[in-house]
């Protein structure tokens, strides 16, 4: 497990981002997957934008902080597929419409811990349903090498990039 610790300016950063993500769920009358207060939903939204800034600051990728991007399955970081899964408790859940590989993030600001990375179709099938297209994620399908993942990023972050400055375009 890696430990992760935002400075001030990158919490303020993912307070932003998480309180517009919030505004536009609830602009968007969007229904929260999870159950709970809806005054907590702010609260969840900005972590999880913390832990996303933490994963991209472990592996040393741009986060682009972006808002309602979610169904467009790019992933949390730009040009990787890479979701970032949050969990105060340590209790990630997966959701039918997640692809790829997930990383797992708990903790709350500005304290973060990565805690491994799975794919999202091992969780399905090894992992508990626990309720309509939502699964636990069991201990069976983590991994703890982020070696392997981060090259995986890596490549895939490059590629994309030098593919966009090859047809003219720019970063």
């Amino acid at each position: 497990m890696i430990a992760v610790k935002l400075e001030p300016y990158e919490m303020n950063v993912a307070i932003a981002v998480g309180a517009a993500r919030n505004a536009s769920a609830i602009s968007k009358g969007s229904k929260n997957v999870y159950d709970g207060d809806p005054v907590r939903y702010w609260g969840q939204h900005i972590d999880g934008a913390g832990a996303e800034m933490a994963f991209a600051k472990f592996i040393g990728l741009y986060w682009d902080g972006s808002v309602d991007t979610y169904r467009k399955n790019s992933g949390d970081l730009p040009h990787t597929g890479i979701d970032v899964k949050h969990s105060k408790d340590g209790f990630w859940k997966v959701k039918d419409r997640d692809k790829g590989n997930l990383v797992l993030v708990s903790g709350i600001m500005p304290n973060f811990v990565i805690d491994s990375y799975c794919d999202s179709d091992e969780v399905k099938q090894a992992s508990p349903q626990i309720g309509t297209g939502l699964w636990n994620v069991d201990e069976s399908v983590k991994r703890r090498n982020f070696d392997v993942l981060m090259n995986k990023i890596w490549r895939k972050s490059f590629n994309t990039r030098t593919s966009i400055m090859n047809i003219g375009g720019s970063l």
